[in-house]
């Protein structure tokens, strides 16, 4: 018995549910990554996405009815919020309004939303730092690259 919090979630169980959500991304964004570095980095593109997010936001605080804690998440929760880090590969589209946005939309709490939100980021920020390091290295970087420089970006980013 006994309500599900977020504090009573078993950590194999979360490292689970975040693995299954950044599976989409895994999947999805070394595919879509030379469009998003590209052509859609246009204006005319980033404008109408910027207020996208706020959109999403709304529909989801609308929408979602908001009663299901994280302990009470599961697959297919933790794969629409995977879905939507996908979408937010798209330039100006915010990764954490989306992901909370999707939480939302699947019952969850705004704070339990936030709290899954969080740790998606880790791996989605970590692999796109893997990308671009393969990619400059595909590219012939080479011992004259100020690797310090690069670690505090990322770091930064983080």
């Amino acid at each position: 018995g006994g309500s599900a919090s977020a504090g009573s979630m078993k950590a194999t169980r979360l490292l689970l549910l975040l693995v299954l959500a950044t599976l989409p991304l895994v999947v999805a964004g070394p595919l879509l990554s030379d469009a998003v570095e590209g052509p859609m980095r246009s204006p005319e593109i980033v404008g109408p996405l910027l207020p996208g997010t706020a959109a999403v936001l709304t529909a989801a605080e609308i929408v979602g009815n908001r009663t299901r804690e994280l302990a009470a998440t599961g697959a297919r929760g933790s794969v629409m919020i995977g879905l939507a880090q996908v979408v937010a590969v798209l330039p100006g589209v915010s990764r954490s309004g989306m992901t909370i946005a999707a939480g939302m939309l699947g019952n969850m709490t705004r704070e339990s939303a936030a709290r899954f939100s969080f740790p998606t980021a880790v791996p989605a920020i970590a692999g796109s730092g893997l990308l671009v390091l393969a990619k400059s290295a595909s590219d012939g970087v080479g011992a004259d690259t100020d690797w310090g420089a690069i670690a505090i970006g990322v770091a930064i980013r983080s």
